[in-house]
């Protein structure tokens, strides 16, 4: 992630967390196989500096990611 679409993202989710949003989960929308995963380091890495913690769900239950 880098340029605007980064600029974009951070202001997205510094939205969402001043909202009082704190968890979200993260996808990939991948068309190839080595698209899968694409750019996850670098949301990971910006959902650290923002202040969200990356949940995902299980049985309709949020789970917290402990990474």
């Amino acid at each position: 992630l880098e340029g605007d679409v980064l600029l974009s993202f951070r202001s997205i989710f510094t939205g969402y967390r001043d909202q009082g949003g704190k968890s979200v989960t993260l996808a990939s929308d991948a068309h190839i196989e080595e698209d899968i995963g694409r750019n996850f380091e670098d949301a990971l890495r910006l959902m650290d500096e923002i202040g969200l913690e990356i949940c995902y769900y299980k049985e309709r239950k949020r789970m917290i990611c402990n990474r």
